[in-house]
């Protein structure tokens, strides 16, 4: 078995994600567990929109790493094997522990007839934290608003309108709804619509939809709101890419406050794509 086969081993068993995933995916801090339930809810957020994608075969995988997590335990480390194969255009994860043998497909089947993008158009609002580069998402409004409007690029940033769900019916004049983002350090008051103290014993809690909206704006902020940083992960740290985006801050979105900002940044508050698990 290859030292890579073994690392593999070694961290599925400690319930870890391995280093060799986190290389090839997403930005992310979650355990094995978590990590599959998220992939799952990515595929499934994208299943109807560019691909139709396997997710029941990913439950099995999910299911199958538990229970053979439970069986490397309990075999001696001389039958302790994981081998991996590629059949055709399908990567598969092969287990076999005391005589249980599965097969995993691990990368979903292309097919453009249930792409919903295509024959439908694009969905009202979007889940932002599921996509895989959510800053080239954040380009692609300001290049499509800049069109419309025939201005430069350059000039253009991000003005933010906090929106209930029932006016999120149709989509937007220009930018986008977003949604599925998360607030650490404080809460959303729906009642007030206004940035509000945590409840006891609740670190995190979700954010509203967010209008997005691209345009022309000065430097300065507008009174009465908090420049609320949006990260990719828990960390808060990241790397500048050659492209000038940072791999994990994505921007800063103004939400409506009745305190001075300098009370939220003293308690740390920034909005998550996903909290720890």
């Amino acid at each position: 078995m290859s030292t890579e086969l073994e690392d593999i081993l070694k961290s599925v068993a400690e319930g870890a994600v391995p280093q060799t995933w986190l290389a090839r995916c997403y930005p992310t801090t979650e355990l094995l567990a978590s990590f599959l339930s998220d992939l799952q809810e990515r595929l499934r957020f994208l299943k109807r929109r560019v691909f139709t994608a396997r997710v029941d075969d990913l439950d099995t995988l999910h299911n199958g790493i538990v229970a053979g997590c439970q069986i490397i335990k309990n075999t001696p480390g001389t039958h302790q094997r994981i081998r991996m194969s590629v059949q055709g255009r399908v990567d598969t994860c092969v287990r076999d522990g005391g005589g249980h043998l599965e097969h995993f497909p691990l990368v979903p089947t292309i097919s453009s007839n249930t792409c919903e993008w295509l024959t439908s158009g694009a969905p009202t609002k979007f889940w932002v934290p599921g996509l895989y580069r959510p800053q080239a998402f954040l380009t692609a409004l300001q290049q499509t608003y800049a069109r419309q409007k025939n201005v430069p690029i350059y000039q253009l940033s991000f003005e933010f309108q906090v929106m209930n769900e029932t006016e999120v019916i149709s989509h937007p004049e220009y930018g986008a709804y977003i949604y599925g983002l998360f607030l650490e350090g404080c809460r959303w008051n729906s009642d007030r619509s206004v940035l509000d103290e945590s409840l006891p014993m609740q670190f995190y809690s979700l954010a509203p939809t967010v209008w997005v909206k691209p345009a022309v704006v000065a430097g300065e902020r507008r009174n009465g709101t908090y420049a609320c940083p949006v990260y990719r992960t828990p960390e808060r740290r990241g790397l500048v890419s050659t492209s000038g985006h940072s791999s994990n801050f994505l921007l800063a979105v103004d939400l409506p406050s009745d305190r001075p900002s300098d009370h939220w940044v003293l308690r740390g508050v920034a909005m998550l794509c996903r909290p720890p698990s």
